[in-house]
């Protein structure tokens, strides 16, 4: 005989007891090559802002956000803001090499329920849903500081027709912004649960809202790094002032892919139910 072992996230467990919130559930929402392996990150915003994947690698709360048991897509909770209004991101203030995708492919998407478009205001002309970026000149104008840096934004009321669209930003190289945007694409709109991602694959940056493509770059090149080097923020920007384009509204499921692109082609169906922890090892260890 032997004992079988299973090791996930460093547990080791024997093969009678189960794993503590397994679930071996399929991700859901389409084919199983839609789903994210293994993702860098994983945060269901369960009443916690650890990193599911790895246990630790934890996002701070900053402002006047925290958890709703009320709204959620999936699990029993998201995060958000408290009061109508009231500003909230959270972030990791240092650099990591799990947002640091140089030229190759990624994967970053949330689930996203809106309960107001920025409004136009000084601090409010954009919504900042995720990006590890600082930004220069006066507030709004989304000048990016430094190469490498990026971020993901819903233009505010003060963009017209353009209001609750999706526009993605990163400083390449060579100092120039390269921002991917679609006149023609759909906003997002308020109080429902939307899917958004950014993908790379190869030479391409995609964004989408619930699986449909919305803006496409150009062609890319090796000055496109796309390497942060910033505090990673997601629900605002960590910049001065705190808060700066807070995404007015609440946030769950946030993943990384860092060395992948989960979807490839376009329209697929987005995820059905919270991502799964990664199948656990099994070791024979014989007697």
């Amino acid at each position: 005989d032997s004992l079988r072992l299973i090791i996930q996230t460093g547990i080791l467990v024997p093969p009678d007891i189960g794993v503590s919130g397994e679930d071996t559930s399929d991700g859901g929402g389409g084919d199983d090559e839609d789903a994210l392996t293994d993702p860098t990150r994983l945060y269901h915003f369960d009443m916690t802002l650890v990193d599911a994947m790895s246990g630790g690698k934890s996002f701070i709360l900053h402002s006047n956000g925290g958890f709703n048991a009320s709204i959620f897509k999936f699990g029993t909770a998201s995060i958000g803001e408290l009061t109508a209004g009231s500003n909230y991101y959270f972030s990791q203030a240092t650099s990591s090499p799990d947002w640091n995708f140089g030229t190759g492919d990624f994967t970053l998407d949330i689930q996203i329920y809106l309960n107001q478009i920025p409004d136009g205001t000084t601090n409010n002309q954009y919504a900042a849903v995720f990006g590890s970026v600082s930004y220069s000149g006066s507030p709004g104008d989304i000048l990016i500081a430094n190469n490498g840096q990026y971020g993901l934004l819903i233009i505010g009321a003060g963009g017209g027709s353009d209001a609750g669209k999706l526009i993605w930003q990163h400083k390449r190289s060579n100092g120039v912004t390269r921002q991917v945007f679609d006149a023609a694409s759909s906003p997002l709109t308020i109080s429902t649960w939307h899917h958004v991602a950014v993908l790379r694959s190869g030479n391409f940056i995609y964004l989408t809202i619930d699986g449909v493509l919305q803006a496409t770059s150009a062609s890319l090149d090796s000055t496109d790094q796309v390497t942060g080097g910033a505090a990673f923020a997601v629900g605002g920007h960590s910049d001065s002032p705190p808060g700066f384009y807070p995404v007015s509204g609440y946030l769950d499921e946030f993943r990384i892919g860092n060395g992948t692109s989960s979807w490839t082609t376009f329209p697929f169906t987005p995820p059905g139910e919270a991502e799964p922890l990664p199948e656990p090892e099994e070791l024979d260890i014989l007697e």
